[in-house]
C-alpha cells in the first residue's frame, strides 16, 4: 500500500464542500453531501482511492492501532501541515506610516491566503481589515485597528485591501466590476448599511459572524415569528424560513435575487467559475516563507517608536 496523501484527502473534502452549493436534485450534491466523512468508500472510489485497504479506516481495531498506520503511512512533509505567517498586530504596522509597507502586508496575506486554498485548509473570503477608528482607550480591541486618526485609517485601508484584491494586471480597470479578485476584503465594521451603491461597485454586506443569530435568539428583538423577521436575515443562516417568507409576503424575490447576485458576483470574481491560473501553483511552499517572516520583521521594526519627553 502506498503512503497516504493527506492533501489530496483535503483537497478533496473542499471541493465536496463547494459542491454544497449546487441545487438539491442533483446527484452530484448527494454524493458529496459527507464532506467531513474521510473514510467514505463510496465517495472516494471515484477518485482511486480504495479505502478499505487503510487500516486507518477500519472501525473494527482500536483508535490508537489506526492512529498508528496513519502517522506512519505519512511523509514528515504529510505530517507538518502550514501556519500561515505571523504578522504584527495591526496598531503597530499603522504606526510605521508607511503605506507601501501596508499594501506589501496585503499582498503577502492574500497570497498565503492563496496558497493554503490550494491545498484545501482555507477559504478565500477575508474577514479583513478592521477599519474601526478608536474613540476610546479603554476598548479591548484597539491593537486590532489602525488607531484613532481617520486619515491614518483611511490610507491604511486602501493600500490593504488593494494588497489583499488586486490581481497583477488589472489595477488599472476603471470599472472596478470588472475586475478580478485575488481574495475579497471585508471592512469590518464599516458602517454601509445605507450605501448601497458605493461608488457603483457591485458589492453585498454580510452580518458581524453570529451577530443575526444573537439578534433573534439572544436578544430577541423581533419576536419568536422565524418568518416575520426573515427580512432581516433572507438567505443567510435561516434558509429554511425564506420561501415561507416570500410566500408570506415578507420578502421579495427581487430582494433575493439582489443578495445571490452579490454573492455569486464575487465568487466570479474570484475565478470559482474560470478558474484562476496564476495561482493554482501555489501551494506549502509559499506558506510562511522567508520573504514573509522578513516583511513581519521589518513591519515591526518600522512601526516601533522610541519618543523621548524630556522636561514636558
Amino acid at each position: 500500500m502506498g503512503r497516504v496523501n493527506l492533501l489530496v484527502f483535503l483537497a478533496l473534502l473542499s471541493v465536496s464542500t463547494a459542491t454544497r452549493t449546487i441545487s438539491k436534485s442533483s446527484s452530484l450534491t448527494r454524493a458529496s453531501s459527507d464532506f467531513n466523512h474521510v473514510c467514505n468508500a463510496e465517495k472516494f472510489a471515484s477518485y482511486g482511492f480504495e479505502m478499505s485497504l487503510y487500516p486507518f479506516c477500519n472501525k473494527s481495531v482500536p483508535y490508537n492501532v489506526r492512529l498508528r498506520d496513519l502517522v506512519d503511512s505519512m511523509t514528515v512533509e504529510e505530517k507538518t501541515i502550514p501556519g500561515a505567517t505571523s504578522f504584527p498586530t495591526v496598531i503597530l504596522s499603522a504606526a510605521s506610516f508607511n503605506e507601501s509597507l501596508w499594501k506589501s502586508l496585503g499582498q503577502a496575506v492574500s497570497t498565503e491566503a492563496r496558497a493554503m486554498y490550494s491545498l484545501g485548509m482555507a477559504g478565500l473570503t477575508f474577514w479583513s481589515p478592521n477599519i474601526n477608528v478608536v474613540r476610546d482607550p479603554r476598548w479591548g480591541r484597539a491593537l486590532e485597528t489602525p488607531g484613532e486618526d481617520l486619515f491614518v485609517v483611511g490610507h491604511y485601508a486602501v493600500n490593504y485591501v488593494t494588497g489583499l484584491q488586486e490581481v497583477e494586471g488589472h489595477g488599472n480597470s476603471r470599472d472596478l466590476n470588472s475586475r478580478p479578485l485575488k481574495v475579497p476584503a471585508c471592512c469590518k465594521h464599516y458602517a454601509a448599511y445605507d450605501v448601497d451603491n458605493w461608488l457603483g461597485v457591485d458589492r453585498y454586506i454580510v452580518s458581524d459572524r453570529d451577530s443575526i443569530e444573537v439578534l433573534v435568539h439572544g436578544h430577541k428583538w423581533l419576536g419568536d415569528s422565524k418568518e416575520g423577521w426573515i427580512w432581516v436575515v433572507v438567505i443567510t443562516i435561516y434558509p429554511n424560513f425564506t420561501m415561507p417568507a416570500v410566500k408570506m409576503g415578507k420578502v421579495r424575490e427581487s430582494d433575493i435575487d439582489k443578495a445571490s447576485f452579490y454573492l455569486h458576483n464575487v465568487l466570479m470574481r474570484l475565478g470559482f467559475f474560470d478558474g484562476s491560473p496564476a495561482y493554482a501553483a501555489l501551494g506549502k511552499d509559499d506558506v510562511c516563507t522567508k520573504q514573509n517572516i522578513e516583511l513581519a520583521i521589518d513591519a515591526a521594526r518600522q512601526g516601533i517608536h522610541d519618543n523621548k519627553n524630556d522636561n514636558r
